[in-house]
C-alpha cells in the first residue's frame, strides 16, 4: 500500500539516531581489564591491607601480584589476553620466565605467592598467616629490590602477613612499571627516531661541553641506542635501560627526548623524571 502524501505546509519531523546501547556487563570487564597507573595501584594496595581478614588478604593481594604480571605479559605479546590458553596464574609464571619478562627470584616469589594465595582460597579449614605451613612458605619469600621506589608498604616485614603484603606490593609494582615503560617505548619507536637522535646528539653534546657528562661509556651507549633505532635495528632491553638511566642521572626528560616536548637541557632549566 502506498505511503500517503504529506500535508503541505507540515514540517517535517526530525529524524533522531537510535542510541546504541551500551551492555554494562562488557563495560564493567572492560574496567576490570584497564591496565593500573602508579597512583591507581596504591590505592588498590593500601584498599587490600586494610583487609583485616587474613584469607581476604592473600587473596586479594595474590590476585593483585598475578594481574600486574598479567599487564606485563600483554605488552609483551597480544598472546597473553586474559582469555588465552595461558589463562591461569602457573601458567603466566612459567611463559613469563621462559620469555625473561621475570628473573628467577621473581619466579620463585611468584610460585609461593601463588600456592599461598591458592591456600587460603581453596583451604576447608580456617587458616590465617599464624598457621605454621602459612608461615613456612612466607618463610621462603625474599624481599625484592624496588626497581621503582615511589612508594612504599605501610609496615615493616616483621611478621608473616606483612612480609607477604610487603613482597606483593613490591613484585606488583616493578612489573606493572616495566610494562608502562615497554608501552612508552613502543610508542617511541613509531615517532620520528632521526629527529630523537638529533635531539639526544645535541644534549650529550651540551653536558660534553659543560664538563659535566660523567661517564662517557654511558654516553656511548645511549647514542649507539637510538642510532640503531633510526637505522632499523630494532630496540634493545638493555640499551633502553641505559637511556632511562642516563636521562634520570642528569635530569633529563625522557618526553623531551622521544617527542621534543617541554624544554631540553639547553633551556638551562632540566626537568627530572
Amino acid at each position: 500500500m502506498a505511503r500517503p502524501p504529506k500535508p503541505a505546509g507540515r514540517p517535517s519531523a526530525v529524524r533522531r539516531k537510535k542510541k546504541k546501547q551500551s551492555n554494562p556487563i562488557e563495560a564493567l570487564r572492560k574496567l576490570a581489564r584497564a591496565p593500573a597507573e602508579i597512583e591507581q595501584l596504591e590505592r588498590t594496595y593500601h584498599e587490600m591491607f586494610r583487609t583485616r581478614n587474613d584469607r581476604g588478604a592473600a587473596i586479594l593481594l595474590g590476585t593483585f601480584v598475578e594481574d600486574a604480571l598479567q599487564q606485563a605479559m600483554e605488552q609483551h605479546d597480544a598472546l597473553f589476553g586474559s582469555n588465552s590458553p595461558l589463562g591461569n596464574f602457573a601458567n603466566k609464571i612459567r611463559v613469563a620466565f621462559a620469555l625473561d619478562i621475570i628473573e628467577p627470584e621473581t619466579f620463585d616469589n611468584l610460585n609461593r605467592i601463588r600456592v599461598i594465595r591458592n591456600a587460603f582460597a581453596h583451604s576447608k579449614i580456617h587458616i590465617s598467616f599464624k598457621t605454621k605451613q602459612v608461615r613456612d612458605v612466607c618463610d621462603l619469600l625474599v624481599m625484592p629490590k624496588d626497581k621503582y621506589p615511589l612508594g612504599k608498604p605501610d609496615t615493616e616485614p616483621d611478621t608473616p602477613r606483612n612480609l607477604f603484603q610487603s613482597v606483593c606490593w613490591i613484585t606488583a609494582k616493578n612489573l606493572a612499571m616495566r610494562a608502562s615503560e615497554i608501552a612508552f617505548r613502543r610508542k617511541a619507536l613509531s615517532i620520528d627516531i632521526r629527529a630523537a637522535l638529533a635531539r639526544v646528539e645535541r644534549l650529550i653534546e651540551t653536558l660534553r661541553n659543560r664538563r659535566i657528562c660523567g661517564d662517557e661509556t654511558a654516553a656511548q651507549r645511549v647514542l649507539e641506542y637510538f642510532r640503531r633505532a633510526a637505522a632499523g635495528q630494532g630496540d634493545d632491553e638493555e640499551g633502553w635501560q641505559a637511556v632511562v638511566a642516563f636521562a634520570r642521572e642528569h635530569g633529563l626528560s625522557l618526553d623531551y627526548i622521544i617527542y621534543g616536548t617541554g624544554p631540553g637541557y639547553g633551556d638551562e632549566t632540566a626537568i627530572s623524571l
